[in-house]
């Protein structure tokens, strides 16, 4: 493992990372990131749809031969459970105000629905991260997608305050994962690919 991560997107390393949709908005941006290619004749929308196309999670897990526990994608916005994936049901998806079954989660999957955001369809980012802590360790899963959102939602609301502070929290929670996983790879058990 890596001592330090990477960053795609940092132009001052050079390191640029283009969206090619027309439609510069999430759907459309997340399927092109989950696919690999734009579809802006078909992906025009934020409707809460199935994705229409395989995504890297659904050929990662076809390739690997791997059960619906073994690839996990936990997000915010509810929007991602039908983004994630191409077949419903083909992975362990947990996104928005869900629920999520687990004796570790019982409680956190309750609080969720009792501290509601401003936005009805994006949970906290606290709820997401460790609710996908508790799946990441529990089921160890090869594949892991993670999304929060509370940056996105903060800054169209024009609130840069609560945008930065999202941001330091998503920097920790991003090393918290990074430090997880690298845990996980030093076990004998067969590590995720976060």
């Amino acid at each position: 493992m890596r001592e330090s991560g990477s960053i795609f997107g940092n132009r001052s390393q050079s390191s640029n990372v283009l969206i090619s949709n027309r439609h510069r908005f999430s759907y459309p941006g997340y399927s092109e990131i989950l696919t690999g290619e734009a579809h802006d004749d078909v992906i025009d929308s934020n409707e809460n749809r199935q994705n229409p196309f395989p995504t890297v999670l659904d050929f990662l897990r076809d390739r690997l031969s791997l059960t619906a526990d073994k690839v996990g994608a936990f997000a915010s916005w509810d929007t991602m459970r039908w983004i994630a994936t191409h077949q419903k049901g083909s992975i362990t998806a947990n996104a928005g105000y869900e629920p999520y079954s687990h004796p570790e989660a019982e409680q956190l999957s309750r609080l969720q629905f009792e501290t509601m955001t401003p936005w009805a369809s994006v949970r906290h980012d606290f709820y997401t991260f460790e609710l996908a802590m508790i799946y990441l360790k529990s089921h160890r899963p090869r594949i892991f997608f993670l999304s929060l959102g509370e940056t996105d939602d903060w800054a169209h609301e024009g609130n840069y305050g609560r945008t930065l502070e999202a941001l330091l929290q998503s920097d920790d929670r991003m090393r918290q994962l990074w430090t997880t996983c690298g845990k996980l790879l030093s076990t004998k058990a067969r590590p995720p690919l976060c």
